[in-house]
């Protein structure tokens, strides 16, 4: 016998799933995503980008053929041991046009946005450059400080 309550919060959240996804993106990336409608995420100037596009994909052509949905559809694990390559590989399903549109398509551009930061000052201090784009400058900088002080 199925539970029919049980049952219908689970089609309600398969009804709703694409929307919690998209809204990681519009979540953490405000200043480039607008809104998430009919499958569609808009950026900022207009320009929309299918979320999902309903292909079922073995590994490989995740790796190489990655919607918006793909790319965070793994969670990412925890703790010592969890991390198993290659079925669970999280962050490495890449949209590149996504990321090409975020930080650059040319090497010029991705050139202009690009700052220098000191990685471990007190221990190592490297200069290394890093995206000023969505603050992963100040962002890294704080975790190397961090680090620092172990």
């Amino acid at each position: 016998m199925i539970h029919f309550k049980g049952y219908m919060k689970f089609l309600i959240l398969i009804c709703f799933a694409d929307i919690l996804f998209a809204n990681v993106y519009i979540e953490a990336y405000p200043n480039f995503f607008t809104k998430f409608e009919n499958n569609y995420l808009f950026w900022n100037d207009g320009e929309r980008y299918i979320f999902d596009d309903k292909k079922r994909k073995n590994f490989y052509q995740l790796l190489n053929n990655s919607d918006l949905q793909d790319q965070i559809s793994q969670i990412y694990p925890i703790g010592l041991g969890a991390f198993k390559p290659p079925i669970n590989d999280s962050g490495r399903f890449r949209n590149e046009k996504f990321f090409r549109k975020m930080y650059g398509e040319t090497e010029e551009e991705v050139e202009k946005n690009l700052t220098t930061i000191i990685w471990l000052p007190k221990t190592l201090n490297k200069k290394i450059r890093v995206t000023k784009i969505n603050g992963v400058d100040k962002k890294l900088q704080r975790v190397s400080n961090e680090l620092d002080k172990l």
